[in-house]
């Protein structure tokens, strides 16, 4: 046997792929299949992540009833939190992509592989982009949803499995993320083009996709007709992440970014331009997509997402390189009759870009070396597969690790008895499933991300209707510097007339729905004043709560750095009756709508305070005497030179005190029985 694979290089061959085969079999199964389930938290990440969970298990409406950046499957992103109602699901799924990511990569090995050209080296490094303790599944689906460009493009046009696998894991994806919709889409619509231009055929990979994205829609009980707004919203939710949630980072992690990236596009263009003319634009415009979305989604919020940077682009770089290295090895670009770029050098210049940027990145945001990283990926996989056999036996104890996490978030936040439907204020929504409480949601579930007037108003108008919660757990905790009226505050009206205050003892304070509703109105005070940037405007003393409008958009210029990156934060300054000055970040679609401007509340303290009949005395400190809107530098080119302001007194109906649990501790001593977190 020995002999006869010696003298026979084919056999040779078949028996090393078949080696590889079972290798990177076992490789996908160990890192994407959720083994080790994990207790959730209930901070601002682990809540949004457990609602997805929730909302899967509970057939919510996405689109409708629930708004986020994710989507029916997005709870697959976050596989291993453990619910035991999705945790079989998640499984299943997990399953399904790891077999598809296997086929289509191993096809890519085996087209590599019979070129002879050692051109598969190149995909050796794929490996440490597999998911583990620094990488989540986020990262390593761009990878899933670039596979079948590459199959098609590279590979075979005809319907062969790995080419279905991966079109079915696109559809999959696209309920998943609305970031991976739009790169799908973009996938999709390329290779139609190709389809219906070059082969004149039926387009085979779009019927696939459409059939299966449609099946798994209905998989996750979803109504049919709310599939329009699931595209709608979700592009809602995009659209505002740029002006509201846009931090500045590192400048340069930036250019080294775009510099590694766009040398690698131009090479790309350049060999598919001679390769295939006007056609190989399309697979050009396939990695173009890829990494802009990558660029949007590091840079935008420019803090730990810029790891994505390294995440998303480098395995999709190294994939091109293996596929097209016949066309780069030992070729030239011609700039004129004496300039040619070696594109080797070119790779060379991109890769070290690449790296470099790597370095930084790591170095930065978890402060890792290269070798560190991989190393520690190396670790992990190794140390999972203890946890693979545990499992695998039966001995694990998944029921057991979740209980123990719902058990460190009740101690953490003490709640009194809640019957009814429940939603929770701001953030910190997984207390709901701590507790086994019945979740009713706001539609943006999570009020920092209620960041445009669509998405604000949605959750203002769900307070009106009969699907509104019974109860609400209610804090102030804004983030990013932020006023906290810029946080679903367009609802307050509505929660201080629809919602009675009935319990301040613990973590939250307690609301609950009320039978007749109280009234409130906006009396107008001034109607609209035109005020310069960086001018301080007057607020003068009234009787009532003072409830500001403030048009403030980016010009032209600033529209076109949104679409680009992001637009820098821009500052509200307010000076209070105390003369204390504070900046907050600002939100100009939240400020168009309305927001209370005075007095200035921060914890759910002020806003106990807030809502009785003698706020003024208890508030008179935090009363607004005058503000402005600080924007100097180039920051003051992106916008209008004056702004729009509109002020007017907020009138409602207080409720009464008198049997609220906790508030006569509050009112004559200004303290409560226990401490408390998060005051």
């Amino acid at each position: 046997m020995t002999a006869i694979l010696k003298n026979n290089k084919y056999a040779r061959t078949r028996v090393i792929l078949l080696i590889v085969g079972l290798f990177l079999l076992g490789y996908c199964a160990l890192t994407i299949l959720p083994w080790q389930p994990a207790p959730f938290s209930h901070n601002l990440d682990d809540s949004w992540a457990s609602a997805l969970h929730i909302a899967f298990r509970d057939r919510i409406q996405f689109g409708t009833d629930f708004i986020y950046t994710y989507g029916p499957y997005g709870f697959l992103r976050v596989a291993h939190y453990y619910f035991p109602e999705t945790y079989g699901y998640g499984f299943g799924f997990s399953i399904l992509i790891a077999i598809a990511v296997w086929v289509g990569l191993f096809r890519i090995v085996r087209y590599c592989v019979s070129r002879r050209d050692w051109s598969w080296i190149f995909l050796v490094p794929i490996l440490w982009f597999f998911p583990h303790n620094h990488l989540s599944i986020d990262s390593f689906q761009f990878l899933i949803v670039m596979l079948p460009l590459l199959l098609y493009f590279y590979i075979s046009k005809n319907m062969t499995p790995a080419l279905v696998l991966g079109t079915i894991n696109l559809a999959l994806s696209s309920l998943t993320k609305h970031t991976y919709f739009l790169l799908a889409i973009a996938v999709i619509i390329l290779i139609t083009i190709d389809e219906v231009g070059k082969l004149k055929r039926v387009p085979r990979i779009a019927s696939v996709y459409i059939a299966f994205i449609w099946m798994f829609w209905l998989v996750a009980a979803q109504d049919i007709g709310n599939f329009p707004a699931y595209i709608l919203n979700g592009l809602e939710v995009i659209k505002g992440f740029g002006a509201s949630m846009g931090t500045p980072g590192h400048l340069d992690e930036i250019l080294l970014y775009v510099l590694g990236t766009g040398t690698f596009l131009g090479l790309i263009g350049f060999v598919e331009w001679r390769n295939r003319r006007l056609w190989g634009i399309l697979p050009t415009l396939g990695l173009a997509a890829i990494f802009f979305i990558t660029f949007k989604g590091a840079f935008t919020r420019h803090d730990a997402h810029a790891l994505q940077g390294m995440y998303n682009a480098s395995p999709i770089m190294f994939m091109f390189t293996a596929i097209l290295w016949p066309s780069i090895k030992n070729s030239n670009w011609r700039i004129s009759s004496k300039v040619r770029l070696s594109l080797p050098w070119l790779l060379s210049f991109s890769v070290l870009s690449m790296t470099i940027m790597s370095v930084i990145v790591l170095d930065h945001y978890i402060k890792f070396s290269l070798g560190d990283y991989v190393l520690n990926a190396l670790k992990f996989n190794q140390e999972r597969i203890p946890q693979v056999v545990k499992m695998v036996s039966g001995q694990g104890s998944a029921l057991g690790i979740a209980e123990q996490g719902k058990a460190a978030i009740r101690d953490a936040n003490v709640l009194p008895p809640v019957s009814g439907t429940v939603d929770l204020y701001p953030n910190e929504i997984a207390t709901i499933f701590a507790y086994d409480l019945e979740y009713k949601p706001r539609p943006t579930v999570q009020s920092f991300s209620a960041y445009t007037s669509k998405l604000a108003k949605l959750n203002a108008e769900h307070l009106t209707t009969p699907n509104a919660p019974e109860n609400i757990l209610f804090d102030l905790k804004p983030i990013d510097g932020r006023l906290a009226s810029f946080e679903d505050g367009l609802s307050w009206p509505e929660i201080l007339t629809r919602y009675d205050i009935t319990n301040m003892e613990n973590r939250y304070l307690l609301l609950k729905r009320n039978t007749k509703p109280r009234t409130y109105e906006f009396e107008p005070t001034v109607e609209q004043a035109n005020v310069a940037m960086n001018q301080w405007y007057e607020v003068k003393d009234g009787q009532e709560p003072v409830w500001g409008k403030i048009n403030i958009h980016p010009n032209l210029i600033g529209k076109l750095t949104t679409t680009i990156l992001r637009l820098p934060p821009l500052n509200i300054e307010i000076e209070t009756a105390d003369g204390f000055v504070k900046g907050y970040r600002t939100i100009g679609d939240i400020m168009d709508d309305g927001f209370l401007l005075s007095p200035v509340l921060s914890n759910r303290w002020d806003f106990v305070n807030f809502a009785t009949p003698n706020w003024q005395d208890k508030l008179s400190a935090k009363q607004v005497k005058r503000f402005r809107i600080v924007a100097e530098g180039f920051n003051a080119m992106r916008y209008p030179p004056k702004y729009q302001v509109s002020l007017s007194q907020f009138k409602f109906y207080r409720q009464s005190f008198d049997n609220v649990v906790g508030w006569q501790g509050w009112n004559t001593q200004g303290t409560i029985p226990i401490p408390l977190e998060g005051h």
